[in-house]
């Protein structure tokens, strides 16, 4: 809750008037004397109404909306790179309800997604037979190491290690093979045709050369029913395939196809809408191509195998030396790919780039990249069954993987946005290549946003809530319910405190949104005052974002002629900021706008995963500090625990002078903690262990009124410290209960 000096609150108080928040004024005269004013709030609630028997309902209070933060890492992958799920798609439209391979050839859930702005450079690899992909230079990625075996040249081997092990993209060299995990996944699927030998044969056909259409079926303008046509096309010389493909279809459906003739091709055409509607799971366009998850899960080798041998006749062809298969479909040529590992078939995948506008017979027309699958050497023999053996090698091979040695790594520059799942294991696949995903460092659980409807059922058990903090762990602007939530919380005239980093903001129209909205206080953490010292701090963030979004928030004020939200700095001195204090003040003055506060915090916990982070100031920094702000008339406040450990006081306050218990910290889980002092401790299993209850599943009154909650109140008044606050940074601690 913002300081601010005495000016500034009465500025507060009369544009409360002037404006007509007359509840919001009533609630300041609240804040006043249980939290502006440190002597007067400890005797009131720790003195004064016990003795006369008011335990206070708390005021106050912090909800943690979100811990979800795009911000942990820079492991992502640009914008486009296919992911194969049970429906493939590009990573920017994968979501929570898909499910992804794993290393080990299976599918897993996608547990979370991050999204991010990002310039600079990706590394680019290209290794044999897969489509190449690019990562940021920290991705890291499933790799074997690799060595020529001493033999003589003609016959030379490579040797393959058999510990694998994830390096970082940047670290890629031609000393080393990518990882491609055999599909493994099993999964029988009660289809509405029985699976056989003719209907995998009859749809790899399909999947090479057919397409549906289904409509409307009308009379005299009114809807009767439904068209569903399935078309086949194929060469004028292709009369052995069409006599198959019908004679296909009368065996697995029992229908009659017609043959159409035309100047340049032979079409096939048969009617049902239940076919149609069940066929449309290949995907309706050639680019957009798929094969539908019962096929890619099946487990009877035979049945894959009969798929395969369709799509070859269709859109294949066979010679004395290689198989090749063409589609049109990036999603279909990694799905087949795929496929074909499950029967131990390694195809090379590479794409023909022709894009663009062409000409047949005379006539103009746009033709698509297309994307060949290739099947040489020891895979062309086994795929027929041939005994006899390749002495070519160009890749290696386990039960359960291809190891495809890297044959370039280039460095190119990017700029838009990257993405990156979270998924069980820690391992997705791109280009069918092992990659590792986000990793989060110290931060282990799982993050979640809290949706309005929860976030209403607490908000509404503590009545007329007098202030309200909204924080949280990651970004505000990643939870699609947050302008919803703040909307809510003004509606019931409650003063209403935000903290954001402003990094993750889509544009201006949101940042308009928030300002129509008018929540009283707007904090923006600040990890430094440059762009290599805040980056370094908070990795993955973009430091030229966060100040741009900043003075984008003060343009629109003044534009808006908006008195709210009051903006305040938040800045945390870290090991690497310590030094750009003063700076950051040159900038805070440099906005010409309106300042409640810059609050300046050092951690408060130097847990073991932050010990680079940690830094303490002295007096003598204070004091700089402090001359500096009154120059620019900018009202600093430093962190209380930090100021006291600066001033070289030899022991903290009493808990009997404790007030922060009347501002209770909610989880975005639920639980309730007595205060925020310890989030910063990461010791998120304790506190949850050790909380009083949780506000998703009984009213916070009860918790409140609990024993556990009243025993904990009646310690702190006594002046002792509560097994729940012994990692409390403000207060003395010596006697833990």
């Amino acid at each position: 809750m913002p300081s601010m000096s005495l000016k500034h609150k009465l500025k507060l108080l009369s544009h409360y008037f002037f404006t007509g928040r007359f509840r919001e004024l009533y609630n300041m005269f609240w804040i006043y004397p249980l939290w502006w004013n440190h002597k007067t709030a400890a005797f009131l609630l720790n003195r004064l109404f016990p003795a006369i028997g008011i335990d206070l309902f708390p005021p106050f209070l912090e909800i943690e909306h979100t811990t979800v933060c795009p911000f942990r890492c820079k492991i992502c992958v640009p914008e486009d790179s296919v992911v194969l799920c049970q429906n493939p798609k590009s990573i920017q439209n994968v979501d929570t309800n898909d499910f992804v391979l794993d290393k080990n050839g299976k599918i897993q859930r996608v547990l979370e997604i991050f999204e991010n702005n990002y310039e600079g450079g990706l590394i680019e690899c290209k290794a044999e037979g897969v489509l190449p992909f690019s990562l940021t230079p920290e991705h890291k990625v499933l790799v074997a190491k690799k060595q020529w075996i001493d033999t003589p040249r003609q016959s030379r081997r490579y040797k393959y290690h058999n510990n694998f092990e994830f390096i970082e993209a940047k670290n890629l060299n031609k000393n080393y093979a990518l990882v491609f995990p055999k599909l493994k996944q099993s999964k029988e699927y009660c289809e509405e045709f029985p699976l056989s030998n003719d209907l995998l044969k009859f749809l790899g056909i399909y999947a090479a050369e057919g397409c549906v259409v289904t409509s409307s079926r009308k009379k005299n303008k009114k809807i009767i029913g439904n068209h569903g046509i399935i078309s086949l096309y194929f060469g004028k010389h292709e009369y052995k395939l069409v006599n198959e493909t019908c004679r296909l279809i009368k065996s697995v459906f029992n229908k009659n196809a017609n043959v159409q003739e035309t100047r340049t091709s032979m079409n096939i055409i048969f009617h049902s809408v239940k076919i149609a509607n069940w066929l449309r799971k290949f995907g309706v366009h050639a680019t957009e191509k798929k094969i539908p998850e019962f096929i890619m899960f099946l487990e009877d080798k035979n049945l894959i195998k009969s798929f395969i041998d369709g799509f070859i006749e269709g859109d294949g062809y066979v010679n004395p030396k290689y198989i090749q298969l063409t589609t049109s479909s990036k999603v279909l040529g990694l799905q087949l790919q795929k496929l074909l590992s499950k029967i131990d078939i390694f195809a090379r995948l590479y794409v023909n780039k022709r894009k663009g506008e062409s000409f047949i017979e005379g006539r103009k027309v746009y033709i698509n990249d297309l994307y060949n699958l290739r099947i040489t050497d020891k895979d062309f023999f086994k795929f027929f069954n041939i005994e006899k053996q390749s002495r070519r090698q160009y890749y290696g091979e386990t039960d359960d993987y291809f190891l495809l040695p890297i044959r370039s790594i280039n460095e190119v520059k990017y700029k838009g946005r990257v993405y990156n799942l979270e998924t069980p294991d820690k391992t997705f696949e791109l280009n069918n290549i092992c990659v590792h995903n986000c990793e989060h460092s110290y931060w282990k659980e799982q993050s979640k946003n809290m949706p309005f409807e929860q976030f209403k059922h607490i908000f509404d058990q503590f009545g007329k809530l007098k202030w309200i903090g909204l924080t949280g762990i990651g970004s505000s602007y990643l939870n699609p319910d947050f302008h919803k939530i703040v909307r809510y919380c003004k509606s019931k005239g409650t003063v209403v405190e935000l903290m954001d980093h402003f990094a993750t903001f889509k544009n201006d129209e949101q940042i308009k949104e928030l300002l129509e909205i008018g929540p009283d206080f707007q904090f923006v953490s600040i990890y430094g005052a440059k762009k290599k010292t805040s980056e370094a701090v908070c990795i993955g963030s973009n430091y030229d974002s966060v100040i741009k979004n900043v003075k984008t928030f003060v343009r629109l004020k003044k534009e808006m002629k908006k008195q709210f939200p009051i903006l305040n700095f938040h800045f945390i001195i870290t090991s690497y900021s310590k030094g750009e204090l003063l700076e950051f003040l040159d900038f805070v003055h440099s906005l010409d706008t309106e300042v409640g506060e810059v609050l300046v915090t050092p951690m408060l916990h130097d847990f073991k995963e932050a010990k680079n982070y940690a830094v303490r100031i002295d007096k003598e920094y204070v004091e700089k500090a402090q001359e500096k702000a009154k120059q620019y008339k900018i009202p600093m406040t430093i962190n209380w625990a930090a100021q006291q450990d600066a001033s070289g006081s030899s022991s903290k306050p009493p808990f009997s002078c404790c007030k922060e218990y009347i501002m209770p910290f909610v989880f975005v889980t639920g639980e309730v903690t007595p205060c925020c002092g310890q989030n910063e401790a990461n010791e998120r299993d304790w506190q949850k262990k050790l909380s009083f209850g949780n506000t998703l599943k009984e009213h916070f009154r009860k918790i409140w009124y609990s024993p556990r909650y009243k025993t904990m109140r009646k310690l702190l008044r006594k002046d002792k410290c509560p097994a729940e606050c012994k990692l409390c940074p403000a207060y003395n601690v010596r006697t833990c209960h």
